[in-house]
């Protein structure tokens, strides 16, 4: 059944990869696809639950978040499948199933999706940015054409500034089941709970008031960013950077070609044009070290050199990216990057500061606790 008209075209993503703007560009397509953005996100079910809650628009949260303008509400095409998110939609589908459970535990998301599939008013295409840790079984399971979206770390990884939301949604997927070994590793390492048996109240309590230092932030996020390229990429039947996209005409070319060798055509990428930051010494020192550390705890609970390697070398190549910022006409990115060096402080000192109140609160309650005994 795989391409077919009917079948379903996912595209898998971490956060802030350009994941709306390759939506937009199947939407605004005259070839006949559905779009559904973000099948597994938490916020489906309370849209659902208002009146006209998927022909809402999120104006301001696309502002700020700098998304491409849409013609159509984020979350528009849901709108005549509403009575399947009601009936079929799980808040566990979000992070707590985020990576691969085994086949017995897929039957009610896979109920779910194929449900999407069967009320799309066109081709299905599923955006999903919550997918990267069971793309395998979703394809086993699914069918269809599975597209693998990223985009260089550093840059993603700064754009998380931009809601605090989404590096709150780390700490949910750290806290998910059946987390691989290294990711629990890093989670003692980082000083992160184990909430995964927790009341839901207060893992959501938790993830999202709890603020990381900068270097906890982003050793998390790029674990997770190594997982997708070495669980989801190899996964895909097409791996797609959107740096690539936004610089090459000759790539976009490329791109084209291999998604009509997949049976999915009529896209338009001529306006790819994804922010890329340029970085100086201050900032390979902070992200290459950090990395150097994920790749270590990669080697030591299972995967090859081979592997592990292939990371590597993307790090060399941004490490041979950078600026020097001694030289005059550089003297935007050493601003830039001092401005960087700046933000790390101040969450370092939030951090800190907030870890000093948790303790805080702690030690009293353990006292109030031991004057209660004694009445």
């Amino acid at each position: 059944m795989e391409n077919q008209p009917a079948s379903p075209i996912f595209i898998h993503s971490l956060f802030r990869s350009g994941s709306t703007y390759l939506f937009n560009v199947f939407r605004r397509s005259d070839s006949g696809y559905w779009c559904y953005q973000e099948p597994l996100n938490e916020k489906l079910i309370q849209r659902a639950t208002e009146t006209n809650g998927f022909l809402k628009s999120r104006q301001g949260v696309s502002e700020i978040l700098r998304h491409p303008e849409l013609n159509k509400p984020y979350f528009y095409e849901y709108h005549v499948v509403t009575d399947v998110i009601v009936k079929y939609f799980q808040e566990a589908f979000s992070y707590d199933q985020f990576f691969d459970s085994g086949k017995d535990d897929f039957v009610e998301i896979t109920t779910y999706l194929t449900a999407l599939r069967n009320g799309a008013q066109g081709r299905p295409v599923l955006q999903c940015c919550r997918s990267t840790g069971r793309v395998a079984r979703l394809q086993a399971e699914c069918g269809g054409v599975h597209i693998f979206l990223w985009r260089n770390p550093w840059d993603q990884w700064w754009s998380y500034k931009a809601d605090r939301y989404f590096e709150s949604r780390n700490l949910f997927i750290s806290n998910a089941k059946y987390l691989p070994e290294f990711l629990q590793a890093l989670k003692k390492e980082l000083d992160i709970p184990d909430l995964r048996n927790a009341n839901p109240s207060v893992k959501h309590a938790y993830c999202s008031n709890r603020f990381l230092d900068s270097t906890a932030s982003y050793k998390l996020f790029y674990a997770l960013w190594c997982h997708a390229m070495l669980e989801a990429k190899p996964s895909c039947k097409l791996s797609i950077s959107i740096d690539q996209l936004s610089m090459s005409d000759t790539y976009r070319d490329e791109i084209l070609k291999e998604l009509e060798l997949l049976g999915v055509g009529g896209l338009d990428f001529t306006n790819c044009s994804l922010p890329m930051a340029s970085y100086g010494e201050s900032d390979g020192t902070f992200f290459l070290k950090s990395e150097d550390r994920i790749h270590e705890l990669l080697l030591l609970y299972g995967y090859s050199n081979e592997q592990v390697n292939e990371l590597v070398q993307l790090s060399v190549e941004r490490k041979l990216s950078l600026v020097d910022t001694t030289v005059p006409e550089n003297i935007a990115i050493r601003d830039a990057m001092r401005a960087r060096e700046y933000l790390q402080k101040t969450e370092a000192r939030l951090a800190e500061t907030q870890t000093m109140l948790f303790n805080t609160r702690a030690q009293v309650q353990q006292v109030e606790a031991k004057a209660h005994q004694t009445k």
